[in-house]
């Protein structure tokens, strides 16, 4: 683990890898699910979803939303923040027009795509 200092908090936090790979942009987990606001909103808009990231306060049952990791947790890891890069990515690589999550539900034969909103 390498050991840097939060560029808002100047607080120290670990990251995993020796740092080779860095998902913080320099923040703590605690600083970058706040510093991160206003960009995973509009990524929430430009999907056409509601911008409810932070709305929560704590409660949320989206579960499956691509920031569930850090939205609701007023005290996340870096494991977190890894999770969300690794949806990120996951939604990007199949295609879930522009990060929607998209379920399949079969009805007598025919196919009915459904997308869940976050």
């Amino acid at each position: 683990m390498a050991i840097r200092g939060c560029n808002e908090c100047r607080q120290p936090y670990e990251v995993p890898n020796g740092g080779k790979v860095d998902h913080s942009h320099g923040y703590c987990p605690k600083c970058l699910r706040i510093v991160m606001r206003a960009t995973f909103k509009k990524q929430q808009v430009g999907e056409g979803n509601p911008d409810c990231y932070l709305e929560s306060l704590g409660c949320c049952g989206q579960t499956w939303c691509t920031y569930h990791p850090l939205c609701p947790n007023p005290n996340p890891t870096y494991a977190d923040v890894e999770e969300v890069y690794r949806r990120i990515a996951e939604r990007n690589k199949n295609g879930y027009g522009k990060g929607r999550v998209i379920y399949k539900l079969e009805k007598s034969q025919e196919q009915k795509v459904v997308t869940a909103t976050c």
